[in-house]
């Protein structure tokens, strides 16, 4: 039976190449159906990194005046925390009588 082992996301690269052939590695073989596939290794990062994102944009919103906190209305803090979320580089417009 296999032995199995449990590692950290971060360090699967690293674990991959040295499965797959660093002569300083003890033999072993990593056959390509075992590898976790690339775009489940990307969504799993996304939703790392999107958590993040939203740590630091709950802090950010946290730090603005309160009295501007509690006057905005929800849509604009949602898009006060869109533009958060995107460094400040956004455009946000509306039509007129909206």
């Amino acid at each position: 039976e296999a032995e199995k082992v449990v590692f950290d996301l971060r360090d699967y690269e690293r674990v991959k190449g040295q499965l797959q052939g660093d002569a300083a590695a003890p033999p072993a073989q990593l056959r390509e159906q075992d590898a976790v596939p690339f775009i489940t290794l990307k969504r799993v990062r996304d939703a790392r990194a999107q958590k993040r994102r939203t740590a630091e944009v709950d802090a950010r919103f946290g730090a603005l005046p309160p009295g501007l906190r509690s006057a905005l209305l929800p849509f604009q803090a949602e898009g006060v925390r869109f533009g958060l979320s995107r460094g400040g580089r956004v455009l946000i417009a509306d039509e007129m009588g909206l």
